[in-house]
């Protein structure tokens, strides 16, 4: 999950005598910080603003008089309150595949997919032809450097472009990164 600004968590203690709860955060160097209540239902605000950008893990405590008598499983997500100062997107043919000659068969891309402060949410590969969208494939999972594939007879024979665009979406923000566009001849 990618947070922007103020963000609201719903915290419950299912365990029996809760009477405080400690919604544990911690960056990625393992300095920690906190937010509580008085209560084993309660809904904690949390301001990004004050936080850099990066990845995060959190984790509730349940209390009883000040003891604490459970932990909850570890959630991770990403502060995102500026657009990085790197997003770089571009792909190539991978294992020395040649997007000049044409194309059949199932493709595969080399993809850097590269940003300084917090990974891309999502990418889409999109095949274009005469300036509109004929096909796009997407994935939610986005590493540095990674491959997508293109079976190529999910289009007709012909001339298409061929691009990607990877996206940070939070909950207020949206940035995006758009590759080269590359034009392929499909002959299958």
């Amino acid at each position: 999950q990618y947070i922007s600004g103020n963000f609201s968590f719903d915290t419950v203690s299912t365990l029996p005598n809760t009477t405080s709860l400690n919604l544990v955060t911690a960056n990625q160097t393992g300095q920690q910080s906190g937010l509580s209540c008085n209560s084993a239902n309660c809904a904690l605000a949390m301001d990004t603003t004050k936080m850099a950008d990066g990845r995060y893990e959190v984790y509730l405590q349940a209390n009883t008089s000040g003891k604490i008598i459970g932990n909850s499983e570890r959630k991770y997500f990403y502060v995102v309150n500026k657009q990085p100062a790197t997003m770089q997107l571009s792909f190539k043919g991978a294992s020395g595949t040649n997007l000049q000659s044409p194309l059949k068969g199932r493709v595969v891309f080399d993809v850097d997919a590269t940003t300084s402060s917090v990974p891309f949410s999502s990418i889409t590969f999109l095949v274009k032809q005469g300036g509109k969208i004929v096909l796009s494939k997407g994935a939610d999972m986005v590493l540095p450097q990674m491959t997508m594939g293109w079976r190529t007879p999910t289009v007709a024979n012909g001339t298409y472009q061929i691009s990607m665009e990877a996206v940070i979406q939070s909950n207020s923000a949206t940035y995006k990164a758009v590759s080269n566009e590359i034009t392929v001849t499909v002959q299958n």
